[in-house]
């Protein structure tokens, strides 16, 4: 009997390696969810769209490969899409497949009917329905080399239901509809001697890096780069851009460098768009994109474009690196320190006793976050602290689209990706609300997660801004209740603990990892504004 497209979509997803798909049931899928009945692929059914694709957001992102999440069609499909943005500017590698009608009552009305790809077309790298069962393993091939080549991101495809259901036949679907996979650009000799020469006689070169190009192995090659050139080298995946906390009192030195050579990082809103007061007004710019074409960019400043993949690109100038490109060992010396250092006048922070600074959390938390630990963080101005505050390799943030409410479900994910790591979540009290009931997930699953909310009852990123543009007498709907977030994590099965004091905050922390359940310790915080260098 002949394989039916449900069988088919699945048995590809495990030849390209999936191993958990992250999804929320709806009438057009329940045909892939019984051909995965005694498969090794596993479902993780969440209980809102957006967590499944913050999850395989997440996935993408520590793990380089596609997540997957699945949804069913219509309203099921829209609530991803405010996720599937925040994954397009974290420029993480996903494939969303959404359930439709059936392509035999397009057009007619039908239940659930709607234009799900022009609804998903702007935030992915591209989005289409399928139109064939014979499509199934050419379309999603194609959309995993899509999701990560390139500046990599999310791609959706919307499934028609009698698709699914329909066996393959023999005849082959018509050819002019199979995308043809483009190839990266590789820089040229020529740019790339341009380049070379640029940085080699600027006085204070700098690269930054979009977030794709600071994630993992393309961030590896960075820093060799960085290493090889004697060129400081930082990354710029946070919405606060050039004020991003994380840079520490590095962010006061950016308007000092001369040449910026950007690794897919656009001239965008995070960069002030290459403007003073951010950057000197005689700074030049090099940017080495894999889009180079899909953005604007400010004409009143000095760019250089190049259109070339930033990672073979990267490759090539190390290439051909035989000795530093500068010799101004201070200059790098310097931003590192800079960036490296915690401000003296936050140690009296450290010691806040109740309600705790955010920072008397970090002092906390940093004996316990090791190398093997991976912290995930969202919120308004909590979310900046910890930032700031806790320096690790293996961090998952909100990324350039600002969009909080999406850490406990890429938390899940990324113990899923690494079970041997203790996973730490860090989220505002009104961020923590979005998705708190995926604790209901990671206890189904048995997920173990540690989340720290950090609990100033309200959101304080809008009730700051409030303050400075109105007046502290002019604040207003900004106000939350103190609730205790650990008592319905602990309803749901998990372990909870609330925390007024730094004194019994290392003791609840201790107890949360060593209960193995997924954890929640609430912890009672000063409202305070972000951390702000430059």
């Amino acid at each position: 009997m002949p394989e039916s497209g449900a069988r088919t979509l699945v048995n590809t997803l495990l030849q390209l390696g999936v191993t958990n798909l992250f999804t929320l049931s709806g009438n057009q899928i329940l045909s892939i969810y019984d051909a995965i009945i005694d498969t090794p692929l596993r479902l993780i059914h969440t209980r809102h769209e957006a967590a499944a694709v913050h999850m395989a957001d997440a996935w993408g992102r520590a793990t380089e490969n596609p997540g997957v999440a699945l949804v069913t069609a219509g309203p099921g499909h829209c609530n991803t899409i405010s996720a599937l943005y925040v994954a397009r500017m974290a420029e993480s590698p996903l494939v969303l497949l959404s359930g439709h009608c059936a392509q035999s009552d397009i057009g007619t009305g039908a239940f659930q009917e709607m234009d799900q790809v022009a609804i998903a077309a702007p935030v992915c790298k591209a989005s289409w329905i399928m139109t064939h069962p014979n499509r199934i393993r050419e379309d999603l091939e194609y959309a995993f080399y899509l999701a990560r080549n390139g500046r990599p991101g999310p791609v959706h495809i919307s499934i028609p239901s009698d698709i699914l259901g329909l066996p393959l036949s023999d005849s082959n679907p018509d050819s002019s509809k199979t995308p043809v996979a483009p190839s990266p650009n590789k820089i040229n000799k020529t740019d790339r001697s341009t380049v070379l020469s640029k940085l080699r006689s600027a006085k204070k070169p700098l690269v930054l890096t979009g977030p794709s190009m600071s994630r993992d192995r393309r961030w590896s090659q960075v820093q060799k780069f960085s290493r090889l050139a004697n060129i400081p080298a930082l990354p710029m995946d946070s919405p606060r851009g050039v004020n991003d906390p994380w840079l520490r009192e590095a962010s006061t030195c950016l308007n000092q460098a001369d040449v910026v050579l950007l690794l897919n990082k656009k001239l965008d809103f995070s960069m002030q768009f290459g403007q003073a007061p951010a950057f000197d007004s005689n700074c030049e710019f090099i940017v080495v994109d894999s889009e180079i074409n899909s953005f604007t960019i400010n004409q009143n400043i000095n760019v250089k474009r190049i259109d070339a993949d930033p990672e073979l690109a990267l490759a090539s100038l190390i290439s051909q690196l035989e000795e530093p490109l500068t010799s101004n060992t201070t200059w790098n010396e310097e931003l590192q320190l800079l960036r490296n250092r915690l401000p003296e006048s936050w140690k009296s922070f450290q010691t806040s006793s109740s309600p705790l600074h955010p920072m008397g959390i970090c002092s906390v938390l940093d004996p316990l976050i090791r190398d093997h630990s991976v912290f995930v963080c969202d919120g308004g101005e909590f979310g900046q602290w910890i930032q700031a505050g806790l320096d690790r390799t293996h961090r998952l943030i909100n990324g350039p689209s600002g969009a909080i409410g999406g850490a406990v479900s890429m938390g899940l994910a990324a113990k899923l990706s690494d079970p041997e790591k203790t996973v730490f979540v860090f989220s505002g009290d009104g961020a923590f609300g979005f998705h708190i009931m995926e604790f209901d997930t990671a206890i189904r699953y048995n997920i173990p997660v540690i989340a720290i909310v950090g609990n100033d009852s309200r959101w304080n990123a809008e009730h700051v801004l409030q303050m400075k543009h109105y007046g502290d007498t002019r604040t207003i709907g900004c106000e939350l209740l103190p609730s205790r977030y650990d008592k319905l994590v602990q309803s749901l099965g998990g372990f909870g603990a609330s925390v007024n004091n730094l004194e019994d905050l290392e003791t609840a922390l201790r107890d949360a990892i060593d209960s193995k359940l997924p954890a929640c310790v609430n912890v009672s915080i000063e409202g305070r504004a972000a951390p702000v260098f430059s």
